[in-house]
């Protein structure tokens, strides 16, 4: 049977803030970019890859925790197929092995609108199968997040009874370094 379509960086499937399903029993096992990103012996079977490009600056994680039985390796790189680089996650470097038992998962700071690549392999040459990988993205800040476009109060009234400003949430927001005056 043929590889996946994803066999090859250049074949990489988008999973922007979102999961995908798929089977690497037919994979190739490829040779890793010239960017060390963790393990560059074994580690590197039957690997597929993906691309993710968020929209907003933020922590993403990339995990096969979920829907995958084999032992895995994720790695994350930056750049472009020929001339990957290896990003950097919460342990240093782009890479994870058994971040959730045998499976892995990976986090790192992703600037919007930047491409990235995420090779997911197996450990050993027994490890293939089905599996779900999970791309989760950092959420947008609330639309009023910076001054130009502050959310204005309601008149307030005169006859005595109060308004409300109801719906609103500092969930996401950014840390906008203005000092408080007054």
């Amino acid at each position: 049977l043929p590889p996946p379509a994803n066999d090859l960086c250049s074949g990489a499937i988008d999973i922007t803030c979102s999961n995908y399903s798929g089977d690497n029993t037919y994979a190739t096992d490829d040779a890793l970019p010239a960017s060390t990103c963790g393990a560059t012996g074994d580690q590197n079977y039957k690997g597929v890859w993906f691309t993710i490009n968020v929209p907003t600056t933020g922590s993403v994680t990339v995990s096969n925790c979920t829907g995958t039985t084999w032992d895995s390796y994720i790695r994350a790189y930056f750049g472009t197929c020929g001339t990957l680089t290896c990003v950097s996650n919460t342990t240093g470097v782009g890479y994870n092995d058994d971040g959730c038992s045998v499976q892995s998962s990976i986090t790192f700071t992703a600037t919007a609108s930047t491409d990235y690549y995420i090779y997911l392999s197996g450990y050993s040459s027994s490890d293939f199968g089905a599996y779900t990988i999970t791309a989760t993205c950092p959420q947008p800040p609330p639309t009023n997040d910076n001054c130009a476009n502050a959310t204005a109060f309601p008149t307030v009234p005169t006859d005595g009874t109060c308004s409300t400003l109801s719906n609103q949430s500092t969930a996401y927001a950014t840390n906008s370094n203005v000092t408080p005056t007054g």
